[in-house]
């Protein structure tokens, strides 16, 4: 059984008015637009991890909700990874470890993790000659594979420690919100892989913004969170009937 909830800014209970059987494949499939965005719960409505599509291993009932963030006045983005792949947060803006006044977020993913555009934006820098960290090595000190892009408004968003020869993007590029930048490796200052996702204003200075998939109101993703991506290329209509 295949369920797909859509909605808009209201709460949708149990899908089908039940639950599921055990082996059934439920999707929660939603599109933020007009600020509007999905986080969807299986089994206990009070668990703060949503998720996208899951086999059920018993019978059990899902909620999903519709809701309005982050608070206005507050640039939203995207994951920076494939919808439907959970994070763990590692270190948030101005973490005590390695970020210091960076505006930037640490997401652990896999070594070859498809990085993508958190918004569209024009591809003005990247490097992806450094080579990778040798295992059983301390992390090497300096710079790593990077691709920044810049955002129609004037600022920057950096994706880091991607692996070499790992960027598909060249400058100039125009790119948007979804598609392929590169795949995460084990480059510059890393004890495991993870991507270094940054946000930079127009004069370099830190940028605080909101996710799309944070359930907090102001869209923050805070170390210890757990971001469940939804970032996808938009849809494009065909025209026609």
């Amino acid at each position: 059984m295949r369920v797909r909830l859509t909605g808009r800014g209201q709460v949708i209970g149990a899908a089908d008015g039940a639950c599921f059987e055990r082996g059934a494949e439920v999707v929660l499939d939603a599109r933020a637009a007009d600020g509007w965005v999905f986080g969807g719960w299986f089994g206990d409505a009070a668990s703060v991890q949503p998720v996208i599509a899951v086999t059920l291993e018993e019978d059990t009932g899902v909620e999903a909700v519709f809701r309005r963030i982050p608070q206005a006045g507050v640039t939203r983005v995207f994951a920076p990874f494939p919808a439907g792949t959970a994070s763990v947060v590692l270190q948030g803006p101005f973490g005590p470890y390695t970020h210091g006044s960076e505006t930037a977020w640490d997401f652990h993913l896999p070594w070859g993790t498809e990085v993508l555009a958190a918004a569209d934006g024009v591809v003005v820098e990247f490097d992806e000659g450094i080579p990778r960290n040798e295992p059983g090595r301390p992390p090497r000190e300096g710079p790593a594979n990077f691709v920044m892009l810049e955002h129609g408004d004037g600022w920057f968003t950096r994706y880091v420690h991607l692996d070499t020869d790992g960027v598909f993007v060249e400058i100039g590029q125009a790119v948007r919100r979804g598609e392929r930048l590169g795949v995460t490796g084990d480059t510059g200052l890393t004890f495991d892989p993870h991507l270094h996702f940054e946000t930079r204003g127009a004069d370099g200075e830190p940028l605080v913004l909101g996710f799309a998939e944070s359930l907090r109101r102001d869209g923050a993703a805070d170390e210890g969170d757990v971001i469940v991506s939804q970032n996808r290329a938009p849809l494009v209509d065909p025209g026609g009937f």
